[in-house]
């Protein structure tokens, strides 16, 4: 009977383990999904657009700064 209480004991806290883990994976994967979509959905003129406006803001920066 002992035998029987402690394997069912142990299977549970293998489950309990297992059901755990997966749980704490899941919201990593959800994660790199939702990153993945941004990078598909985000158009290459906007893009452009941000990097035109730091390197715009990058020589104003220097502009300013020479006597």
């Amino acid at each position: 009977m002992a035998i029987i209480f402690f394997t069912i004991l142990i299977v549970g806290v293998i489950a309990a383990v297992l059901v755990m883990a997966s749980k704490r994976n899941s919201p990593k994967q959800l994660n790199k999904q939702s990153e993945d979509d941004k990078l598909k959905n985000s158009s290459p003129v906007e893009d452009i657009i941000e990097r035109i406006q730091e390197d715009t803001g990058k020589q104003e920066d220097k502009g300013n700064n020479q006597p």
